[in-house]
């Protein structure tokens, strides 16, 4: 028995051209594609916020590297509730695009599939920009106890040196940043 496997030399590519044809439109893959352009601290949080991901403790040894992030692909809160917008925004358009392709009977199909992606991702967005700012507010209080003591101690001094203890934000900080 042979174990050659014909092919054919006239076969122009041997994977198709755009590797998004392989998946189907609701795949999580193409969530993950979307998140990455964020930066790569957002898409650990959002995996595991969904589930797909458990973050568990990393070790390391203390060697000094330099780092080549890049800050204007790391994203703020604040930046994500302007994405969230921009996203709303999208899906007005497209829903409009959509009412215009059943009104000339085209393909709405492909309209739809959109929307749905991008109907989909907000909402994402949204759940877990909720359950960031809850986290937030929940670490914040449980911080205010521990600022009021050193708050009190810091007033309580003469002739104060230092800087006032900061009170807890209860902000989400995403980018890793605290201000």
């Amino acid at each position: 028995m042979s174990s050659f496997i014909p092919f054919d030399r006239s076969q122009p590519y041997l994977l198709p051209p755009d590797l998004k044809s392989w998946l189907p439109t609701d795949d999580m893959a193409h969530f993950i594609v979307a998140a990455v352009e964020a930066a790569f601290a957002q898409v650990l949080l959002l995996a595991r916020e969904t589930g797909l991901l458990r973050l568990g403790v990393v070790s390391i040894d203390g060697t000094k590297i330099d780092a080549d992030a890049s800050k204007y692909r790391s994203l703020r809160y604040d930046r994500i509730r302007a994405l969230r917008e921009q996203l709303a925004v999208d899906i007005a358009k497209l829903m409009e695009q959509a009412e215009h392709a059943d009104a000339t009977d085209s393909d709405p199909q492909a309209l739809l599939e959109e929307l749905a992606r991008r109907e989909t991702l907000k909402a994402k967005l949204d759940e877990t920009c909720a359950r960031l700012e809850a986290d937030a507010k929940a670490q914040a209080e449980a911080a205010r106890p521990a600022y009021e003591k050193k708050k009190a101690v810091y007033d309580a001094k003469i002739g104060r040196r230092g800087r006032a203890p900061k009170p807890p934000d209860d902000e989400p900080h995403l980018s890793g940043r605290s201000a």
